[in-house]
């Protein structure tokens, strides 16, 4: 069916196209079209209706459900759908044209059952059900693949089994209230499209943990109806609340809610229609979960419940009741940190809120304190941000600190984050998070890694940025290798043997040992990698960073060491002696710490497996020397708070300064260091401090 180029000509909104698609015989048909352009925008816009000649059952599908439907329409039953195109006068060209039909026919059942009548027991006693929570998922071909559940996060999100995400794939549909299967018990019925949703592919997150993992799982939201614009809760009203704590196991009764299939005695209709049971808790270990219930193929995804608190304990992923060498089925524990870390970083349409920079994250902030971002946290798939609970996460590499975000609006939802004072040169890590009005606290995407990052400086100088993409004066030596010595290349192994599988930065290329496919690694050793000579002198903040990898199987005294010279590598001092890590890692070290900054600085990477008894690799990436300048704080001496007055308000301060030795570069350290010779001393300041106190001679 193809329209062609329709406009609307007339004075009012109207009909300029309709026809009615048919597949002789089917039992059910979805369309699947090839082009749709539709004029206008807003309230004007043109809009796609699709109509089932058997039940009136409709769709409604504007430009934004296209995409989101992934150019698949609902399932309607019966074999004719009418397909009509409505527009708005004076909008422009509009066209529908459908490339494919999908359709489902209704079989005759099967001779013989394909499935033990009962999978737990002597009697199949599963019995209809209609929990509002639970829906089942159907492939884009109309096959029912398994059972998915709301819950009561703050977007209302969905949970399942990593089996039953894994057909979250373009086409696929999740539906509540399905009436009655064909009375083969494989072609099913579709509920209205009312009852119908689409996936977000961006929201999938999922484990496919096999039998006994107890790590199976999936979490994912849906678009909201293209006819009605609820979101599945808004149309349902009603979630789980999953177990804060799961109980132990003593044998009683749990239950569930799902969609499996059925064999007779039981009614073949039943088959993929929502059905609850209930059954004995036999153990809980870990993260996973076995019960004796009766729960089939398309049960995968259903909540299994504690009766007495109502809560969710697990996730259904093991069906037939042959768990645990047969009389039980399993289940992953909600109590999976994986899953808890997935639901507390929730993507596409189930992130309840966007943390916006609108003046962007700053390369540099001031060392001195008070630098600010801008932040406003706006609430996204129904979620409501509760007004003054942003907090700013930072960590310079001593551990995660937290303060309030400072609300500058009286909604409370626009912030600044206020940077406290940094030595020079400080990188800080940071992100953002709220509560929603149910108490709900997230964290905005940047976090986990890679977080929003800024440096305390006023200006910053590279003096080496490296992808290693070209040798760049970098060398190797060997000592007593026998095999594994450093070469720079794109890794050609992947990963079996403790190497990296890609280097760091995405350039392609890094340096790295025994870089070879197969059993390859470092035998004795050990080899060196050394850089050139770089002319640090003069500066006071230069700071050497770079990404390293470093694994050694069985643990043992091996390193990855890092040393710098200053005297062009005649003698080099250890910095790190870095021990088995996973995956790559980034450090970064200030050259003043450890020597005087010369014209002959050079650093080297030492790997070593001696004697050679382990699995040893090692790779070097995305290295870099930047030199940091700042900016002194403003001060006037003793007046440590800050309030324009030197009184006895800062006596406490100047003391916690003192002994602390404070943040050079902060109003803080000016305000106590009254020679402003760079050190706190307990000595000139404190007696200069005591003089500008009691005698008003302040410098």
């Amino acid at each position: 069916m193809d329209s062609g180029i329709v406009i609307n000509n007339q004075a009012v909104p109207a009909i300029i196209f309709s026809q009615t698609v048919t597949q002789p015989g089917a039992a059910w048909i979805r369309l699947m079209f090839s082009d749709v352009q539709l004029a206008g925008s807003g309230d004007t816009a043109s809009y796609v209706r699709l109509t089932s000649i058997q039940d009136g059952a409709g769709q409604i599908m504007r430009a934004d459900a296209f995409a989101q439907w992934q150019n698949h329409s609902a399932f309607f039953n019966g074999d004719s759908v009418l397909v009509e195109l409505f527009a708005f006068p004076g909008a422009g060209a509009n066209s529908v044209a459908i490339g494919e039909i999908v359709a489902g026919f209704a079989e005759e059942a099967p001779e013989e059952d394909g499935e033990p009548r009962s999978p737990c027991g002597t009697t199949d006693e599963r019995v209809l059900s209609d929990d509002p929570r639970s829906a089942r998922v159907v492939d884009a071909d109309g096959v029912a693949r398994g059972t998915v559940f709301l819950i009561n996060d703050a977007a209302h999100s969905f949970l399942t089994s990593g089996q039953s995400a894994g057909f979250l794939e373009p086409g696929a549909v999740v539906e509540f209230d399905p009436p009655l299967t064909f009375p083969n018990g494989i072609t099913i019925n579709h509920p209205s499209p009312d009852d119908q949703y689409v996936y977000d592919p961006a929201s999938v997150q999922r484990a496919t943990g096999g039998t006994g993992s107890g790590n199976n799982w999936g979490f994912f939201g849906c678009f909201p109806n293209s006819t009605t614009g609820l979101r599945p809760y808004e149309a349902q009203q009603a979630a789980f609340e999953l177990a804060d704590v799961i109980p132990a196991a003593s044998g009683q009764n749990i239950e569930y809610f799902g969609f499996g299939a059925v064999v007779p005695p039981l009614f073949r209709t039943w088959s993929f229609i929502q059905k609850t049971a209930q059954g004995e808790y036999l153990s809980f270990a870990g993260t996973r979960i076995t019960f004796r219930i009766d729960a089939t193929a398309g049960d995968s995804g259903a909540p299994l419940i504690d009766i007495a608190s109502g809560d969710v304990i697990g996730v259904i992923h093991e069906d037939g009741c042959t768990a645990g060498g047969g009389g039980a089925n399993g289940a992953t524990a909600v109590n999976n940190l994986n899953l808890r870390r997935a639901m507390s970083i929730p993507l596409g349409v189930t992130r309840p809120f966007d943390f916006v920079t609108p003046n962007g994250i700053p390369e540099l902030i001031s060392n001195a304190g008070g630098a600010t971002v801008l932040v406003e946290v706006v609430g996204l798939n129904g979620v409501v941000p509760e007004s003054g609970t942003g907090l700013f996460h930072y960590n310079t590499g001593a551990g995660w600190q937290v303060i309030p975000l400072d609300a500058i609006d009286e909604g409370g939802n626009v912030h600044n984050a206020v940077f406290p004072a940094f030595e020079c040169g400080t990188r800080i890590d940071y992100f953002f998070s709220a509560e929603s009005d149910e108490g709900i606290r997230f964290p905005d995407p940047a976090y986990p890694p890679p977080l929003h990052r800024s440096t305390a400086a006023s200006t910053a100088t590279v003096l080496a940025s490296l992808d290693f993409e070209d040798a760049v004066g970098w060398t190797v030596d060997n000592v007593t290798l026998t095999d594994g010595a450093w070469e720079r290349g794109v890794p050609a192994g992947n990963g079996s043997q403790g190497d990296p599988p890609a280097d760091f930065d995405g350039s392609g290329q890094c340096w790295l040992t025994a870089n070879r496919p197969g059993e390859s690694d470092v035998d004795g050793g050990p080899t060196r990698l050394r850089s050139p000579n770089y002319n640090l002198a003069g500066t006071s903040n230069a700071f050497v960073s770079f990404a390293r990898w470093f694994t050694n199987d069985d643990q043992d005294a091996d390193r990855l060491a890092v040393q710098i010279s200053s005297n062009g590598g005649v003698a080099f001092s250890t910095i790190l002696g870095i021990e088995h890590t996973a995956g790559w890692t980034e450090s970064r070290f200030k050259v003043s710490d450890f020597i005087t900054p010369t014209t002959n600085v050079r650093v080297r990477f030492n790997v070593t497996d001696n004697p050679n008894n382990s699995l040893t690799e090692g790779a070097i990436d995305a290295f870099s020397i930047v030199d940091y300048e700042c900016s002194a704080a403003s001060c006037t001496k003793g007046d440590v708070n800050d309030d324009d007055a030197v009184n006895g308000a800062d006596i406490a301060l100047f003391t916690q300064t003192l002994v602390s030795g404070g943040t050079p570069g902060s109003v803080e350290f000016c305000a106590v260091d009254f020679d402003n010779d760079g050190a706190l001393e307990s000595s000139d300041d404190v007696d200069a401090f005591v003089t500008c106190l009691l005698d008003g001679v302040c410098p």
